[in-house]
């Protein structure tokens, strides 16, 4: 195999033939240094190489090799881009070196996906001189511009089935956004939630892939995790310019991991945050805590698996040992007390709803799935409160009518005084000044 690259990649990732009836694969470099697995990245520090992937087979019982040499290019961009604007219209060029299969542009911003064939036309945008037998790709955008044709446009060009290259565009609104550094705003400020499911009694390896955005053509990019480590990005050299950085972690670890990246003009590096959380069972509980008296009802316990993935089967075991089937498809008879709650099986939901709270029902509940043909559990607590939220309504109100009766009367034995005393000194005014006139005369 001859693999041409361009100078401009950093590393070059060594991919032996895939075929599936192989079953072990090692790699040797000119060194004759030999590295277990059917694909290995390596830095880039020749102008030619050499590497050997031997295979075994199924059913072969000694290796076959295959040769791949690997030949750098100097001055030569694998792809390239330009941004045509008039009063007319606005073109995204992407032109890659050699012929591709039909590409795809895609907006950040309103998620909208058009194929870009030679001489397609839909509303306000064309594929305008795309020429996929020539590796050139272009998207159109008529004048005036909406809301929704700013921000970033990523047009991929698909090299191979399971490979992409690529322009990525960032279209500012001149008129609106008075931030010169408008790609600050684009850049995610929070951690990005990242759950993962791995078995700890598995022996399988589990890959996570964690991939960071930029609205320009990267330069290089890194990964670094809680404890830190080396991390290579995966077909950097073709992604690159479509301002993407994948990285594939093995047995990631929960924490805060963090992805830098930055252009060929220098400057701040730029980071992307991973808030990774590692779950050693597909599933957690959405209420791990919930409190109630006897007698309360529509109590709602739910967990809910991770991954979007589907359960199999749900029940809720109370703190009793009872064992409640649940599903959406249930109906439950007149008499039960417990009822399916949640979104659906297939929505990784299970749930309970008690219909009426009972003094055995306080205690640890299990939320029991089977996902993926295997069984896990998952507790949750049902707490009792030693006094209702009914019992609490009913004192309080009690409380304010014997506050306001109280109040009340005091406020009228009050209003009597006053009109006593007044009487009183009307009274004695009137007969005192009877007296003095009869004493004058």
């Amino acid at each position: 195999m001859n693999v041409t690259i361009s100078d401009t990649s950093r590393s070059y990732t060594v991919n032996c033939p895939e075929d599936t009836s192989r079953r072990y694969c090692r790699i040797l470099d000119e060194d004759d240094s030999s590295y277990d697995g059917c694909s290995k990245s390596f830095d880039i520090t020749w102008d030619t190489a050499r590497f050997r992937c031997r295979i075994l087979y199924w059913g072969d019982m000694d290796e076959k090799e295959t040769v791949v040499n690997v030949i750098v290019e100097k001055s030569m961009r694998d792809v390239t881009w330009s941004i045509e604007e008039n009063d007319a219209h606005v073109v995204l060029n992407c032109h890659y070196r050699s012929s591709v299969s039909p590409c795809r542009a895609i907006s950040a911003a309103s998620k909208r996906q058009m194929m870009l064939l030679d001489g397609h036309l839909a509303e306000r945008y064309s594929a305008y001189n795309t020429k996929i037998s020539q590796g050139i790709c272009a998207l159109e955008i008529r004048k005036p511009l909406l809301k929704e044709d700013y921000g970033v446009w990523r047009i991929y060009l698909p090299i191979t089935p399971t490979d992409n290259s690529g322009c990525v565009f960032n279209l500012k609104d001149k008129q609106h956004d008075q931030d010169d550094d408008g790609d600050l705003h684009l850049m995610a400020p929070q951690a990005k939630l990242v759950e993962v499911f791995h078995d700890p009694l598995s022996s399988t390896t589990s890959t996570t892939e964690l991939s960071c955005k930029a609205p320009y053509s990267i330069e290089y990019c890194y990964l670094s995790g809680p404890q830190g480590g080396n991390y290579v990005p995966d077909r950097f050299d073709r992604q690159k310019t479509l301002g993407i950085c994948n990285f594939k972690v093995s047995n990631i670890t929960s924490g805060i991991w963090a992805c830098g990246f930055n252009d060929a003009s220098g400057g701040e590096d730029r980071l992307n945050y991973f808030d990774v959380k590692v779950y050693d069972k597909p599933g957690k509980a959405v209420t791990p805590e919930i409190k109630a008296s006897k007698g309360d009802g529509d109590k709602r316990m739910l967990c809910r698996t991770i991954l979007d993935l589907q359960i199999e089967i749900c029940r809720f075991i109370s703190p009793s040992g009872e064992v409640h089937a649940l599903s959406e498809n249930f109906v439950p008879s007149d008499d039960s007390r417990f009822r399916y709650h949640g979104e659906g099986l297939r929505a990784g939901e299970c749930g309970v709803e008690i219909v009426e709270v009972e003094r055995e029902d306080f205690g640890r509940w299990k939320c029991a799935i089977k996902v993926q043909g295997k069984d896990y559990a998952i507790e949750m607590d049902l707490i009792e409160e030693v006094i209702s939220n009914t019992a609490i309504l009913a004192i309080s109100i009690t409380a304010t009518v014997l506050a306001c009766a109280i109040g009340g009367f005091f406020a009228y034995k009050k209003l009597n005084a006053r009109r006593r005393v007044q009487y009183q000194v009307r009274l004695g005014s009137s007969t005192g000044g009877l007296s003095t006139a009869s004493n004058g005369a």
